[in-house]
């Protein structure tokens, strides 16, 4: 997907328990370079501490159709549930504006098809084993090592018409060489310079190695919004992508 512009391949991940008048000026500097945004879990259920009748992620949803119109947003609830539930599920979320939204692949196929059938424009983003999962996590989990499993979960996703998979960059390689899934947008967090800690990351690649090996879209949160100069945070990571694409080309 070479038409993607530079800055647009940052999904800024979003985790807050707030929406302040802080966190709007963060997110008008950083979206307003080009970036979109994962809306993750908490701030699906937490509630604005000025007004607690609305959620956080209805009001970051706000802000962006109000500023930022064209801006990807990223729902990342994983949704894992019966049929009917995910249908609806995906109904809802496509209505709100979502360009993409997660499920959990280990779903069956028909809560998997139900999600699909309801997306609307929406992307349907599969989630496989969570980039914090260690070898002995996933052994314990799923039976098996993260890379065996990602790539069952992933084929088996793509087989009922999956979109997109958020993956590792550690498995990426593997997944393009399957006929299947090479053409499934790749999206990838747990991207961290070298010289950055891990945190909860237990399979991490830098910005540039991950556009190197075929990733798409990038989710970066902390390295960014705990960076002491976020927006040169930003536009290192956009720089590191330039290179990994100009790399690839090659």
């Amino acid at each position: 997907m070479s038409d993607i512009p530079t800055s647009k391949r940052i999904l800024l991940a979003f985790d807050e328990h707030d929406f302040t008048t802080g966190d709007q000026e963060f997110l008008q500097r950083i979206v307003g370079k080009g970036a979109g945004i994962k809306v993750g879990s908490v701030p699906m259920h937490a509630r604005l501490k000025r007004d607690r009748r609305i959620t956080v992620a209805s009001a970051v949803g706000s802000f962006l159709q109000n500023f930022h119109r064209d801006a990807q947003r990223m729902d990342d609830p994983k949704l894992f549930e019966i049929p009917y539930v995910m249908g609806e599920a995906a109904r809802a979320i496509a209505d709100s504006g979502a360009w993409g939204f997660t499920v959990h692949e280990s779903n069956n196929d028909k809560g998997l098809e139900a999600a699909i059938k309801n997306c609307g424009t929406s992307l349907v983003i599969g989630v496989g084993i969570l980039t914090s999962f260690s070898k002995r996590d996933s052994s314990r989990s799923f039976g098996e090592l993260p890379d065996v499993k990602a790539l069952d979960f992933a084929q088996r996703f793509a087989g009922v018409g999956g979109h997109a998979l958020v993956c590792s960059g550690q498995d990426l390689e593997m997944l393009n060489q399957s006929t299947l899934l090479r053409s499934l947008i790749k999206i990838v967090p747990g991207i961290r310079d070298s010289s950055d800690p891990p945190d909860d990351q237990m399979r991490t690649m830098t910005a540039f190695d991950a556009i190197v090996s075929g990733a798409d879209y990038l989710v970066i949160g902390r390295p960014i919004r705990h960076a002491v100069n976020p927006e040169e945070a930003f536009d290192r990571f956009v720089s590191e992508i330039e290179r990994g694409l100009a790399a690839r080309s090659r």
